[in-house]
Parts: structure tokens; C-alpha cells; sequence
């Protein structure tokens, strides 16, 4: 997301009226964020709006509240992936207070934070704020009946050019905007790209690439279609991230290496955040350079279209231990990685489906299992072929398309009985779905994922980058 910041000027009046709506929208995304957290998000946004109605002394409209309201899921959802608390105002200026070094009623006033407006494309960009980029002015609608100028300074060539893009295509109904202001400057984010920015590449007719996202491991395969049973794949591959978070789960061990050397108190609590935020910034910076290294080879195979997993996840105890739901709630960076993947492709105007996984890693172990290829590029070749299902009835119109999530049982029972076989397990012949061949596994324990110790040798196995990385990349083909 790419943030314009620019100072503004406007009368005493004015920006008075602008931080009662600032103050306002806070108490309410405060009181939102907390529901959430008391409810582990176990709310709904119908639960949290009708709650809202019964609050007093708010009275900012619908559509700043619902700015509130994404704001406040956003803002929960970041604690929740890097397990941090949120400090409301900011922890610098927390810090600056505890310390003395800015007054009581300046930390009240600045820990505010701006009035947001999140923007809507059908309504010429944000239904709040109209742009005049021409005379350096906006305009801001705070309710029908206050309008508030703004007088913003002659933008440089640079900045004046993506300000008149964005007033341009808003006009035409063609991209959001949110727009967000305080007592000093205001701020303009888009995510959208401008057509001028888009890459024209030569795109492969249904030359599909697939992920399949878990906490350790990532797969993915490019593959050629002609039909369902017939494909040609011409590239597959593992990104393995399972160092970095070994690495984090040793970090508690840290507490009692300081301790045995005889440091205590705040100098040790001091060196383990110090040592705790070096791993986390070392996995957000990893995660994006993983996303750069799956667009960049989806872009030099000229995929046609790209697709992951359509996983809605939320915290909880998944009863295989904390180790495991710490991995999976916690270290699991799986919102950044389809976020950075997502706003890559659409350079190449590509836009990301999610297709739905049920029984995807059951299906590709047993149904291509002869490919020799380990569990998670197994999985991603069965969310290829249901991508390629899924692209030709919902976006090619095909009409002889059906089954797209679960394929036929029947057609491969087969190929079934055989990786079964393999497995030391023999396919029960009351079993006809894929349901039921799911629960019998399950009940028995049965081992039917290929590991990446079982598959075939990879082709090449490198650091990702640089020797430094702690992100492996297996290829196989």
C-alpha cells in the first residue's frame, strides 16, 4: 500500500471540529477492539454493530463507524499474527510519557489517532473526501451539512502526479482510497494500481500456478492443462521456512542462558526482547522476500492465472499440543505472505484466487503419489487442478465443468487403492467418497503424507538470497 503524507491548513474551527470526530471515532474503535479481544473474534460484525447502538455520546455516522470497525479487526488481527499487545496512541509516545519528556495533557492530545475513512471505488473513490489536486484543496464531509476545506501546499512534480492519478481514477469509479487526518497532516493510501503501471507479459493458455500454504512449508506448482486427467507440469518446488521457526521456539531458552551468566532483572529482559524482535523482523523480512521469489517465477513462466488456498483461521486450541497451536496461531505469517503475494501479481495483472482446500492434501498424496514429489507440492497440485476446473466453468464458461472441489471417487478409486497400498493399508470396499475415506484414515492414524525425507531427490537445494537466510528452496523440477 503506497501512503501520500501532506500537511494541511485550515481554520482554528475547523481543525476543533475535526478533533472531536478524531476523539470520537477512537472511543468507538477502542470499544470495538476490546470486544473482539474479549471474544477472541468470536464476535460478528451484526453482534458488534447492534452493541454499538446502545453506546452513548457517539455521534459520528454509519460510515465512520464502519471505518472503526475495519480499523479495529485490522489492528486485532496484527496482534494476534505477532503476538504483541497494542498500545493505543503508539509506544513511542508511551515511552516519551513514562519518561517525563512530553506533558499530560500533549500525550493526550497526540496519542488521538487520526480520523480514518476507509474509501469505496463506486463512490468516486471515498464517500467522505472529494479531491481537487488542480487548486491544492480538499474537501471533507464530515456529516450533509459540514464540509471542511482543506489547503494543502503545491505539490512536486512526483507527488502531484500520483495525487492527480488517484483524483482521476476515483473520478471514474475505478480505484478506493482511504484517507485519514489529524490536527497536522493528512494521509492518502491506495492499493490499487494505476493500468500505466501494469506489466504486459505473454500469458500461457491454462498454464495455472498453485499453492499450498502451511506453517513450515510451502509448495507450489506450474502447471500445463489440456483436461482434468491430462497435464503437462513444468515447474514445482518446496520453500521451507522451518528454521525460522525452530528458532523462535528456542528463544525461551535464552531467559536461562542470560541467567546463568548473572544477569538479572531489566538488563536481561532488556537482551531477550532485544533478541525476541531481531527473529520477528527476521521472519517478516524473510516472508517478503518468499513472496518476490514466488512472483518472480510465476512471472518468468507466464502463468496465466495463480491461485492459493482459501484458509479462514482463527485462533484456537487445534488439540495437538502448545507447540503446534503456537505455530499455527502465532508464527504462522500467513495473512503478510498472501498480502505481499497478492499485491505482486497484480503488477502482471494477475488477480489471486482462493480455492477451497477440503481434503486437498488427502487427495494429492493419494491421487499423485506416483509423481514422488513430497506432501506439500502434492497438495498444490490438486488446488492446480481445481483451479483449472474452477477458471473454466466460473471465468471461461465452460459448461460441461462440474466437480470442481472433490473429483470423482469412482473414476479414482484406482490410483487410490494403490498409494493406499503403499501406505500398508488396504482401500475398504464400502468406501465410496472421499468423506469417508477421510474419516477411516484418521480413525486409524493412517501415515499417508509423502515426506519430504520419502519424495525423490529435489533437483537443487539453496539458501534463499543469501547464506544468511534462514529460508530454504527445494526444486524438483
Amino acid at each position: 500500500m503506497l501512503t501520500i503524507k501532506l500537511p494541511y491548513s485550515s481554520s482554528k474551527e475547523n481543525k476543533e471540529i475535526i478533533f472531536n470526530f478524531q476523539k470520537n471515532q477512537n472511543n468507538l474503535t477502542k470499544f470495538i477492539f476490546n470486544r473482539l479481544k474479549d471474544t477472541n473474534y468470536q464476535i460478528n460484525d451484526k453482534e458488534i454493530r447492534n452493541q454499538i447502538k446502545d453506546l452513548n455520546n457517539i455521534f459520528i455516522d454509519s460510515w465512520f463507524k464502519d471505518s472503526a470497525l475495519i480499523k479495529a479487526k485490522a489492528m486485532f488481527n496484527a496482534s494476534e499474527e505477532y503476538d504483541r499487545k497494542v498500545i493505543f496512541g503508539g509506544k513511542k509516545l508511551f515511552i516519551k510519557r513514562c519518561q517525563n519528556k512530553i506533558s499530560k495533557k500533549d500525550f493526550q492530545i497526540q496519542k488521538i489517532p487520526p480520523l480514518f475513512i476507509v474509501g469505496e471505488a463506486p463512490q468516486k473513490g471515498n464517500r467522505k473526501v472529494v479531491l481537487n489536486i488542480e487548486n491544492n484543496k480538499i474537501l471533507l464531509k464530515l456529516t450533509k451539512d459540514i464540509h471542511i476545506e482543506l489547503k494543502i501546499p503545491k505539490a512536486k512534480h512526483i507527488r502531484k502526479d500520483y495525487l492527480q492519478r488517484i483524483q482521476d481514477l476515483a473520478i471514474k469509479r475505478l480505484i478506493p482510497f482511504t484517507f485519514s487526518i489529524n490536527q497536522e497532516r493528512i494521509f492518502i493510501s491506495f492499493e490499487e494500481l494505476m493500468p500505466s503501471d501494469l506489466i504486459k507479459i505473454n500469458k500461457k493458455q491454462n498454464r495455472i500456478m498453485a499453492l499450498d500454504l502451511n506453517p513450515n512449508f510451502i509448495g507450489y506448482s506450474i502447471i500445463d492443462w489440456t483436461n482434468e486427467e491430462k497435464f503437462n507440469i513444468i515447474k514445482t518446488g518446496l520453500i521451507s521456512i522451518k528454521e525460522i521457526n525452530d528458532k523462535e521456539f528456542n528463544i525461551k531458552s535464552i531467559k536461562y542462558e542470560l541467567k546463568k551468566q548473572g544477569i538479572f532483572g531489566e538488563a536481561r529482559k532488556e537482551l531477550f526482547y532485544k533478541k525476541y524482535s531481531h527473529i520477528k523482523n527476521k521472519r517478516k523480512h524473510e516472508i517478503v522476500e518468499v513472496a518476490k521469489q514466488l512472483y518472480n517465477i510465476g512471472k518468468s513462466h507466464n502463468i496465466e492465472y495463480f491461485s492459493i488456498e482459501k484458509l479462514d483461521m482463527k485462533s484456537k486450541d487445534h488439540k495437538k499440543g502448545t507447540k503446534y497451536n503456537r505455530l499455527v496461531n502465532n508464527n504462522w505469517s500467513r495473512n503478510l505472505l498472501e498480502h505481499q503475494l497478492e499485491k505482486r501479481f497484480k503488477v502482471i495483472d494477475i488477480k489471486m484466487l482462493r480455492i477451497l482446500p477440503n481434503y486437498s492434501s488427502l487427495i494429492g498424496n493419494l491421487v499423485y503419489r506416483n509423481l514422488q514429489f513430497p506432501d506439500p507440492i502434492l497438495s498444490s497440485i490438486e488446488i492446480n487442478r481445481r483451479t483449472f476446473k474452477f477458471v473454466g466453468k466460473f471465468i471461461k464458461k465452460v459448461k460441461n465443468y462440474d466437480r470442481i472441489v472433490l473429483p470423482s471417487f469412482k473414476l479414482l478409486r484406482k490410483a487410490v487403492s494403490t498409494s493406499l497400498e503403499e501406505c500398508g493399508h488396504k482401500l475398504n470396499p464400502d468406501i465410496h467418497n472421499w468423506k469417508s475415506l477421510g474419516d477411516e484414515i484418521k480413525t486409524l492414524k493412517l501415515r499417508y503424507r509423502v515426506s519430504l525425507a520419502e519424495a525423490k531427490s529435489p533437483s537443487s537445494v539453496l539458501r534463499l538470497k543469501s547464506s544468511k537466510s534462514l529460508v530454504k528452496v527445494f526444486e524438483f523440477c
